[in-house]
């Protein structure tokens, strides 16, 4: 079983393999590993491919492998005998499996030029074990499997590639709010370690981005007190500690009472009321700038002021973008930053 044929293992002795993937596939490779600040382009296909194969419609032979013992267990008390069970499920899956073939083939269909990448030994080891039974479905090649289960990944939004690519700290975080340990989290964007209390993974408003929500502070033995959320994709390294946690009643209901009143992103700092005038086509990008949008209370009034109800980090983040189609009128300590922000950025063009 495996990749293996007559005793020769069907990949190099180096572990190399070349995959030609598709031009989309490679622009979603490039996005997320910039965006996740990944540097080495092998060691990320490697963790694509462990972490999702298990789930991929691509590793046919696991999908089949399941809904036959789905199916064997509800045909047990109505079938016979063993044969006719076998043999009503190949009748009741046929059509099934020549769909799914279908679906997995299609991700290896089109030619490209190709890039060798090497396996790392985890994956090479389950390519040529018993445990993995694609041979069948691939030609005997390993590298048309790896593409499909790959071209697959970057089929979908980016929110499922972020749980798949970064599942081990989704596992550890879950376990750790479980058995209510502390954690230690070292993020990607600032080296700077956080002892936190964690209290549950959250998407923003529009699925696209996952966010633990937490207390957090800078000592592993002090009760922490500072709501916050850290990415799930900004984490650089998590360590569960032996220091055990409790939520009160009270800190549960100020933790959910900010979580009503602010997006997952912004958890820090209070609400104030934003004062902003857009031009006609600052409204028509207010309109369709919709992620990380800030709360409208007011307005338009007549010469064109909203009222927004948000933090200040929220407010500039969202209409920084905007240039001379935003003005912000208040609160002055906001309208300060972004004078001087327009002014350092105007200096490069003196």
């Amino acid at each position: 079983m495996g990749f293996v044929e007559n005793g020769n293992i069907l990949i190099n002795d180096e572990h190399k393999v070349r995959i030609p993937l598709s031009e989309k596939a490679k622009i979603i490779i490039e996005e997320d590993m910039l965006n996740w600040n990944i540097k080495n382009n092998n060691s990320f296909i490697n963790t694509v491919f462990e972490y999702y194969k298990e789930d991929a419609l691509s590793s046919l032979s696991r999908v089949m492998e399941r809904k036959e013992d789905k199916l064997r267990l509800s045909l047990r008390k109505i079938c016979k005998s063993k044969k006719e069970t076998e043999a009503l499920i190949d009748t009741i899956l046929s059509d099934e499996q020549k769909a799914l073939k279908k679906e997995a083939y299609k991700y290896i269909s089109e030619k490209n030029s190709g890039q060798l990448y090497t396996l790392n030994k985890k994956n090479f080891d389950y390519l040529i074990s018993d445990e993995c039974k694609e041979e069948k479905y691939y030609n005997m090649k390993p590298s048309k499997y790896i593409r499909a289960v790959i071209e697959e990944y970057c089929a979908l939004p980016y929110i499922e590639r972020e749980k798949i690519f970064f599942r081990n700290y989704y596992e550890q975080i879950n376990l750790a709010i479980k058995a209510s340990k502390k954690i230690k989290i070292v993020t990607s964007n600032s080296n700077n370690k956080y002892y936190i209390e964690p209290y549950k993974i959250i998407s923003d408003s529009l699925n696209t981005r996952n966010y633990l929500i937490c207390y957090s502070g800078l000592s592993e033995k002090k009760s922490n007190s500072i709501i916050t959320s850290v990415s799930i994709a900004r984490i650089a390294s998590i360590k569960t500690l032996r220091e055990e946690y409790h939520f009160t009643i009270p800190k549960i209901k100020k933790i959910e009472e900010r979580l009503s009143t602010n997006t997952p992103m912004y958890l820090i700092g209070r609400h104030k009321q934003i004062r902003v005038r857009l031009s006609k086509k600052g409204q028509k990008m207010f309109q369709k700038e919709i992620y990380n949008r800030p709360h409208n209370i007011f307005g338009p009034s007549n010469d064109g002021i909203y009222t927004f109800d948000c933090t200040t980090r929220q407010a500039f983040k969202y209409f920084y973008s905007f240039g001379k189609e935003a003005e912000i009128i208040s609160p002055d300590s906001l309208r300060d930053k972004f004078k001087k922000e327009l002014f350092e950025s105007l200096k490069l063009y003196e």
